[in-house]
């Protein structure tokens, strides 16, 4: 029977022995942690294990962590059957269904033919041979091929880019995009180019209509936008700075009262970073008389670290049990940026595992004291969700990282041992460095780590020493 985990890992003692366990070796190379590594180079891993770390990404968020295709490959380089693994990860190439699968495989082949294996290359032309409507950049192993072949893998891209016209979208932006992997020309400079290559390859042909807007595709797509006064704007998203600073609080107003229900607010932020404190003051005037969530919500997107909550009030306690899920989130987040001794009440009053799965942890942000180290980690607890446990590790460190001190160790040991992302590992390691309270094993286990800016922290290169 599998004993349960501790909560907060100890400060002198490793959490862990190696040999690992399976369950303990599977987490290790989900979440990168670095024993992992130091099994691998005296034990040999379960080939399937790797064979699947290396054809499908283990990553919890693929937008902030490394794919670390090459750690996974340096584990394999001390198996036992290193050779039948790359073969078969190869073979699995063009296997991939999931979409998310083909851009991760990509990074993999890439790797494996700096590494000589001659099949490797073969399988990224195929595989930058698909087009991927939706997604942003539309070719699995487009970039790959392009930093491999220069001009040859741009012409490869550039005609399975031409092969999804008229059938898909192509923005002239995507095919910028790819020129740019090997130049830094601009627009004028590919199209020139562009125009160059169509001329002895017709297939090129309807990428560079597309360019010049004559593509019966793009010409509707290019008409002129009606011009619209910036107070008839149903967001400011797209304004430059100079614009936004000249915005007054009461067009801020209009445009939230204008703007779609499910418009996220983003745009709130920069024009708050810009704003006056009497700006802001009529923002919080006018939240607090405000009845309709989704326009508090956007209200209260002004208010983070860069432009703090100066004011409270009791109605902003309301709203973290508010069932609309985003105003819950975001009021959370804004308070946690206000001074006020009251809202240090509330996170003591709020230490239930539901509230600190919604963040109420991160209240004692700007009203940290002392010794509140001991309430936080008698709340922690390890949630079987993993967007919880991720988000109780996101209050931790925002706690922290404004509060430096050694009190910090056990929650970013929670962070380090639990969190399911190599980014969230990294910042506990940055603040207990900031706080010179990083445990002597966390030190030694890091220098192997899956994620390049980990090891760099602790050994200065971000490179992967042999144990």
């Amino acid at each position: 029977m599998r004993l349960p985990e501790p909560i907060i890992p100890s400060a002198t003692t490793p959490s862990y022995t190696i040999p690992l366990t399976l369950d303990s070796l599977e987490r290790a190379l989900q979440r990168g942690h670095g024993r992992a590594y130091l099994h691998a180079i005296v034990h040999d891993i379960p080939s399937e294990l790797l064979i699947h770390a290396l054809t499908h990404s283990l990553r919890y968020d693929e937008q902030c962590e490394e794919g670390a295709q090459d750690w996974y490959l340096a584990m394999a380089s001390h198996h036992s059957q290193t050779s039948g693994i790359l073969e078969k990860v190869i073979s699995l190439a063009l296997l991939a269904e999931s979409t998310l699968d083909k851009y991760y495989i990509a990074g993999t082949l890439e790797h494996l033919h700096l590494m000589g294996h001659s099949q490797a290359l073969p399988a990224l032309y195929n595989l930058a041979s698909y087009y991927v409507n939706k997604t942003d950049p539309p070719i699995p192993g487009g970039e790959e091929l392009i930093r491999i072949e220069g001009e040859k893998g741009l012409v490869h891209v550039l005609h399975t880019l031409a092969s999804s016209l008229p059938e898909s979208h192509v923005d002239r932006g995507i095919i910028g995009y790819y020129f740019s992997q090997i130049s830094g020309d601009s627009e004028k400079q590919y199209i020139e180019k562009l125009t160059a290559l169509a001329a002895s390859d017709t297939k090129l042909k309807p990428l560079l209509e597309t360019v010049i807007g004559s593509h019966p595709r793009v010409q509707k797509r290019n008409a002129p936008a009606t011009n619209t006064s910036k107070t008839n704007r149903s967001t400011l998203q797209g304004l430059s700075n100079q614009e936004l600073k000249q915005t007054t609080a009461s067009e801020v107003v209009e445009c939230v009262r204008n703007s779609e229900p499910d418009d996220y607010g983003v745009w709130m932020r920069r024009w708050a970073l810009l704003a006056s404190r009497d700006a802001l003051d009529e923002i919080i005037s006018e939240l607090l008389v405000e009845k309709d969530p989704h326009r508090i919500h956007k209200y209260l997107k002004a208010f983070n670290e860069r432009s703090p909550l100066h004011r409270y009030d009791e109605q902003f306690a309301s709203y973290l049990d508010h069932p609309l899920d985003k105003l819950r989130w975001t009021v959370h987040h804004a308070m946690a940026t206000c001074p006020d001794p009251r809202v240090r009440e509330l996170a003591l009053e709020r230490l239930s595992q539901e509230e600190i799965g919604w963040g109420s942890i991160r209240l004692f942000q700007s009203t940290y004291q002392p010794g509140d180290y001991q309430v936080i980690e008698s709340a922690l607890y390890i949630p079987d969700n993993m967007d919880t446990l991720h988000s109780i590790g996101f209050s931790l460190l925002d706690v922290f990282k404004q509060n430096t001190t050694p009190e910090s160790v056990g929650s970013m040991l929670y962070v380090y041992e639990h969190g399911p992302c190599m980014s969230c590992r990294r910042q506990a390691i940055k603040i207990m460095q900031a706080a010179s309270a990083l445990p002597d094993w966390v030190e030694h286990e890091a220098h192997f780590d899956a994620e390049s800016g980990i090891r760099e922290l602790t050994t200065g290169s971000e490179s992967l020493t042999s144990g």
